[in-house]
């Protein structure tokens, strides 16, 4: 789960590791957001690099979402040869989101794959 109040005294940084049911799969670590932790109402800037072990080709998509215990709050994915030259397996990653509503609680996720069925990477914050 994230900290999601920003008015907290210690500020920590959200760090990034292994979806779960995902733990032998490549994890995208490599993320930051900002601000951290994001906030409502506002844009989240979401950075990093994603290595997978799979070529990553057309129609592969980069997903970004806001989820809690019972459904997901935000969601967008979009196609990554869209911006860049395919066939790769490194994948690096700047995002902008808008954001309305915030949980108080609420787990943060970044995925890399050719439908939501078959994930070639995948990272949530911790």
């Amino acid at each position: 789960m994230v900290n999601a109040f920003p008015s907290q005294l210690v500020k920590r940084q959200t760090s990034f590791g292994n979806c779960p049911g995902f733990e032998n799969g490549p994890a995208i670590t490599d993320v930051t957001l900002n601000p951290d932790p994001p906030k409502a109402n506002s844009q989240v800037e979401v950075k990093g690099s994603a290595n997978t072990n799979n070529d990553i080709v057309s129609g592969t998509f980069f997903g970004f979402e806001i989820l809690n215990d019972t459904h997901k709050i935000f969601s967008n994915a979009r196609g990554i040869c869209d911006q860049v030259n395919c066939q790769i397996k490194v994948f690096d990653f700047d995002e902008k989101y808008d954001l309305e509503y915030l949980p108080s609680s609420y787990q943060v996720a970044v995925f890399i794959g050719p439908d939501p069925n078959n994930i070639l990477a995948c990272g949530m914050a911790q």
